[in-house]
């Protein structure tokens, strides 16, 4: 049982930290909100989305998770989101509840918005463990883990985009993290402060006369439980988005590269990606699929700075 609970610590650790941001999905490209409260209602659209991923395909257990977020604005200078998600991986279960909150402003040829987001998690191992081979009646770890641990955490972002062209994102993913489950405050694990950040910059560049879009970007992240990693992705869209491609590379955590392909029909959106990486455990299982399923409503109070430069 003591291996069981090691393996499922280190699920719960690595999975605290992709997760925490929902960073786990590769797609944040295209859905930035899953990184940094300060984009919701950004963008003047009030966005649903649904988010399914299936990690290393064909290995035993392999984590599935699962994501429904919305954010858009309340006026303009204000927005709001919202996310639920879960995650199964091998014995274990996450879910997280979270809610965001952003504020705008329109300064110059800029476009400031400053985000804050609080989350509650809750870690356990499924009951289907109890009389499997590793269970040890009445052990104090397996009684906790099977009864459950909540997180709460608390996130801040930043966001600025110029004439609707360069934008730059900084998030602190866990400003506040503690465990509630801990009243005395003995189990602190270092995870809260502003030594962990994702920092993410790009450009729009546009082709009107060719109705073409290409953007480059690059994140940065120091992400606690995570290695530091470098990612560099480019997502080029065709006839107003009707057509959307993208690739991606990440540095420093496998190797991985990724292609991501998307559609755009009226207010619906429709994204789908595969990624492998250069690890040895590749040959181990068939790369990750995820699938972004999203409807895109305009919003009746849509700022003239952002419309100018479109």
């Amino acid at each position: 049982m003591k291996k069981l609970l090691y393996i499922a610590s280190l699920i719960f650790v690595v999975g605290q930290a992709t997760a925490q941001n929902e960073a786990i999905f590769t797609q944040y490209t295209v859905q930035p909100f899953l990184l940094n409260p300060a984009v919701a209602g950004f963008d003047d659209l009030h966005q649903i989305r649904l988010n399914y991923r299936s990690s290393f395909t064909g290995f035993p257990d392999a984590p599935n998770t699962y994501a429904l977020n919305y954010n858009g604005p309340v006026n303009k200078n204000i927005g709001l989101g919202g996310q639920i998600f879960g995650e199964n991986v091998a014995s274990t279960f996450r879910y997280t509840v979270k809610g965001a909150y952003a504020f705008h402003a329109d300064v110059d040829d800029w476009r400031l918005a400053a985000g804050f987001s609080t989350s509650f998690s809750n870690f356990r191992l499924r009951n289907r463990v109890i009389g499997g081979y590793e269970f040890q009646e009445g052990d104090p770890d397996a009684i906790e883990a099977l009864d459950g641990k909540n997180t709460f955490d608390a996130a801040l972002g930043f966001h600025a985009r110029y004439r609707n062209q360069t934008f730059v994102g900084l998030t602190f993913p866990t400003l506040i993290s503690a465990r509630l489950d801990n009243i005395q405050g003995n189990d602190d694990d270092g995870r809260g402060g502003l030594d962990h950040f994702i920092l993410r910059v790009g450009q729009d560049i546009r082709i009107r006369e060719r109705n073409f879009k290409v953007t480059p970007s690059v994140l940065i992240s120091r992400v606690f439980g995570t290695p530091f990693r470098v990612d560099f992705n480019a997502i080029a869209s065709f006839l107003d988005e009707q057509f959307v491609a993208g690739l991606g590379y990440r540095a420093g955590v496998g190797n991985d590269v990724g292609v991501l392909l998307g559609t755009k029909f009226d207010r619906l959106r429709l994204f789908y990606s595969y990624d492998i990486n250069f690890g040895r455990f590749q040959t181990y299982n068939g790369g990750s699929h995820e699938i972004t399923l999203g409807f895109d409503f305009d919003s009746t109070e849509k700022t003239v700075d952002a419309a100018r430069y479109e």
